[in-house]
């Protein structure tokens, strides 16, 4: 039983996971969560064009692998690349360390927000020129695609992410997706892959996937048809 909201919420969590050896594959109309609009690509904010804007946003937890954001950042502005700016949002245990470790090397490229409500975060990937998705080494970061990738994705941003299986898997089902993977050394391989792409060196043409939620809740029905059956 449920309504089509609890088969919704179902399916994202379920997206990030493996189940039968395959993944939901598919997301809603041109966005990812039902606080973004429909149709909401285009990257129509306001910008100061001389600044190439960096968003990470999500828990502070090792996962993420914020400290390699850090430090790639620290890179790019002692390297005299002022014109990168970085926001970070987010909190978490691993807040009081990170705001910490930016005091203390005196980053002055990167803004910090604490939080921002659902409704506003689209706002902030609009303004965004380039998404970073995670940098964590544990098997968890192997194994899982993050919702900000298809957030990401989904209103048409590039978005850098540490190389695995996870991710390896999204791009072979569809290989044009904005989606930047990097390998070790993460902290160099990240200052330079955002340094490509403030220089226009890595692009990707806009796509829209054209699967709503219908189309979501039969994948899902399918998927659990399937499990049912093969439980017996």
């Amino acid at each position: 039983g449920g309504n089509i909201l609890n088969i919704i919420q179902i399916a994202c969590c379920v997206g990030q996971q493996a189940l039968w050896g395959k993944r939901i594959d598919i997301g809603y109309t041109q966005r990812t969560l039902s606080f973004f609009e429909k149709g909401d690509l285009v990257n129509n904010v306001k910008k100061d064009n001389h600044k190439f804007n960096v968003l990470f946003f999500g828990q502070f937890i090792p996962l993420h692998g914020i400290r390699i954001i850090i430090e790639a950042a620290e890179l790019l502005e002692r390297s005299g690349k002022k014109e990168i700016q970085f926001l970070i949002i987010g909190k978490g245990q691993e807040c009081e360390y990170i705001d910490k470790n930016i005091k203390e090397k005196q980053i002055t490229q990167i803004k910090r927000l604490k939080w921002v409500k659902e409704k506003e975060l689209p706002n902030y990937i609009k303004n965004a020129d380039l998404c970073l998705g995670i940098f964590g080494s544990s098997k968890k970061a192997e194994s899982v695609i993050p919702n900000k990738v298809f957030q990401a994705i989904s209103m048409g941003k590039r978005i850098i992410t540490r190389d695995t299986p996870a991710i390896r898997e999204l791009l072979e089902f569809r290989p044009s997706l904005p989606v930047i993977p990097i390998a070790s050394p993460l902290k160099r391989n990240l200052a330079e892959t955002i340094l490509k792409c403030q220089k226009g060196e890595i692009c990707f043409n806009k796509t829209s996937n054209g699967i709503g939620v219908e189309e979501v809740a039969e994948m899902l029905m399918n998927l659990l048809n399937d499990t049912t059956g093969k439980n017996g």
